[in-house]
């Protein structure tokens, strides 16, 4: 069986990760061809085959038209490939939604391609996005991560649930030996909420809660610092080192996602879960279906004041459940159950 893995957006830093995992588990049974700028992956098992290419950037596109430039590109010289090799499967870990409707023309046998859904689905809602979608839809098979998303694309769409595969997230373990909980709470994502973080400083400059009850919290922004001792806010890029040290270092994990993080997942919530660390969250559809999953380690906030009623609740949880509950979190995410589910899907 040869199934060919490539990402067809540039740049997908916070895919990285994930994507080697799940080319790892792949070859564990299938022979495996990937395309990427050299350099890219440097932990890939030695029978993977590595095809790179970096399609050039010219300096009269800018913008978005340089992201489509790309995609378009690397699915021509997919193409190529594939006319060559005549995989049985290929695999898009990432893919433009519009720019796919046109490039997908130059493959043959369309129901070959699994396309991985990220942040693409929450985009479907957009007029244009959605109509371009439909057309290929029904003609394709769709890898996500969540039970919660599948049913959504199933509904909407009217798919056969046998075209939607749902491989659960894999673990990351930061391989930190000890934690001293030097925090209470952080909140380091990319995708944090700036109305809900600037709404928080604003509480604490007025109201000093978090300063009082001498809870330290850390909060990541794209527009905003703040430090007065107990809340802090830093803003801009944060190093992998550090990101790890400040999961390690920490009771909880705060999502601050907005409303319309709907129908993706989320890495910060694998990177809290698979390093032992209760996770509380806004009300998005991901944190009410991890909620129900796993009650006492995934909390759901309908508001600000919320947060502070469960850090007082996380303290007193007994823990032994907590372990019962992280134990069913890594069974669920395990590398044998992931190599399970797509050996039986790509080896029919």
């Amino acid at each position: 069986m040869r199934i060919l893995y490539v990402n067809f957006i540039n740049n997908v830093w916070g895919h990285k990760r994930l994507d080697i995992n799940l080319i790892k588990y792949l070859s564990t049974f299938a022979n495996v061809t990937v395309i990427s700028p050299e350099g890219w992956y440097d932990d890939l098992p030695s029978d993977v085959n590595v095809v790179f290419y970096q399609p050039p950037e010219p300096n009269f596109i800018k913008g978005p038209r340089k992201t489509h430039y790309y995609s378009l590109k690397i699915m021509q010289f997919a193409m190529k490939i594939d006319r060559t090799e005549k995989f049985d499967y290929i695999i898009a870990a990432t893919f433009n939604t519009a720019i796919f409707s046109l490039g997908r023309l130059l493959f043959k046998n369309l129901n070959r391609f699994y396309i991985v859904h990220h942040y693409n689905t929450d985009t479907l809602e957009k007029k244009k996005l959605n109509f371009l979608f439909s057309t290929y839809v029904n003609k394709v098979k769709h890898i996500v991560f969540e039970d919660f998303i599948s049913n959504y694309l199933i509904k909407k769409y009217d798919l056969n649930d046998k075209d939607v595969l749902v491989v659960p997230h894999p673990l990351y373990k930061n391989n930190k030996t000890t934690s001293i909980n030097k925090y209470i709470c952080v909140g380091l994502s990319n995708s944090n909420d700036e109305d809900l973080i600037n709404l928080l400083i604003d509480i604490e400059v007025k109201e000093g809660i978090i300063q009082k009850r001498r809870l330290p919290i850390v909060l990541r922004s794209k527009t905003r610092t703040f430090d007065n001792g107990y809340l802090k806010v830093i803003e801009g890029y944060i190093e992998k080192n550090e990101y790890d040290e400040y999961i390690n270092n920490t009771s909880s994990v705060f999502l601050a996602f907005p409303k319309d993080f709907k129908y993706r997942m989320s890495g910060t919530l694998i990177d809290a879960l698979s390093n032992g660390k209760i996770v509380i969250g806004t009300d998005i559809p991901l944190m009410r279906s991890y909620s129900r999953k796993y009650p006492k380690i995934c909390y759901v906030i309908k508001n600000v004041n919320d947060i502070f009623e469960i850090l007082k609740i996380i303290n007193d949880i007994n823990k032994e459940e907590l372990e019962r509950e992280f134990n069913k979190f890594e069974n669920d995410h395990s590398k044998e159950k992931i190599i399970s589910i797509l050996e039986n899907e790509f080896s029919k």
